[in-house]
């Protein structure tokens, strides 16, 4: 299960390139940075070496209407800051620095985003979906309602007639800030890349959406586990209850059940929620168990 995590920009300046790659892909060097079109799709790789948009004809497929403003990026034990990119072949931008390297190639229907990570520490490439889109599939073809939280390699996110599929994935998230958030997690001495295309709704996926409600958990529960076990003190234990939301809500509330369990722990208890929707908590409970944790996600106390 992916943790919650503090999203960086990644920087890195980007080469004068005014050559075309290929016979649909064409490259515009703007004071943005650099402008990269097909019939399918137009992008902007910044300044800064992330991707600032993503998007087919008016519709965005990957945003970067955020506090961080940047619709693909890397991140490393903080602020992972690249040298100067350099053009390689066939449509690939690259640079290199702490041991960590990153590309972005360019195709006619999308974007593969590389890493190979040589340092110590993971490397987490993030992707930002609209928070307009609602409607996803995984690789088995489920109906996904998002934002969720969903462990896998592939999805497909529904924009309209058309949809964004990922491949080489680790999970998705959210929300944050409203949207979902692709993520890849990148072990240290490995590398990885995802990749991003877009294509046309099928006639079968129009169905399934109108058909299938698809589901989404109001709650992701990080700590406690299923049958985790914790170390008690003095015959008792502070058990880490922590989370975050799935659905917009503004107050979470859980209490314990089982032998043992004081009155007050029985009872209802709000817990303290982030703008982001996450929550994280020590709770002290007497040693005994097993013991059953309830959690309750509300909005306006409905």
């Amino acid at each position: 299960m992916s943790r919650y995590l503090c999203l960086s920009m990644l920087a890195f300046v980007f080469v004068l390139v005014t050559s075309v790659s290929s016979a649909d892909i064409r490259y515009r060097e703007t004071a943005d940075g650099l402008k990269v079109q097909t019939s399918a799709y137009d992008a902007m790789l910044s300044n800064s070496t992330s991707l600032k948009w993503f998007r087919h004809g008016d519709t965005e497929l990957l945003t970067a209407q955020h506090s961080l403003n940047q619709a693909c990026y890397a991140y490393s034990s903080g602020l992972w800051k690249g040298g100067k990119p350099k053009k390689g072949a066939k449509g690939t931008f690259r640079a290199t620095a702490d041991d960590i390297a990153v590309a972005f190639k360019f195709y006619d229907d999308g974007f593969s985003v590389y890493a190979n990570n040589r340092s110590r520490n993971e490397v987490r490439v993030f992707a930002i979906v609209p928070k307009s889109v609602e409607h996803a599939f995984d690789s088995a073809g489920n109906h996904l309602l998002v934002p969720a939280r969903v462990s896998g390699k592939n999805f497909s996110f529904i924009h309209g007639d058309v949809k964004l599929t990922v491949s080489g994935s680790t999970s998705i998230w959210g929300p944050w800030h409203g949207h979902t958030v692709i993520e890849h997690t990148i072990p240290a001495q490995q590398t990885g890349f995802m990749r991003f295309s877009i294509s046309d709704v099928t006639d079968t996926e129009k169905a399934l959406l109108n058909r299938e409600p698809g589901k989404r958990l109001p709650i992701d529960i990080y700590s406690p586990a299923n049958l985790q076990v914790f170390q008690r003190h003095n015959g008792k234990a502070q058990v880490l209850v922590s989370g975050i939301a799935t659905v917009d809500c503004d107050s979470f509330e859980c209490r314990f059940t089982g032998k043992g369990i004081p009155d007050i722990l029985r009872n209802w208890n709000e817990l303290q929620i982030s703008e982001h929707g996450v929550f994280v908590t020590h709770i002290e409970i007497p040693q005994g168990g097993w013991y059953e944790i309830e959690l309750e996600s509300a909005r306006g106390r409905r």
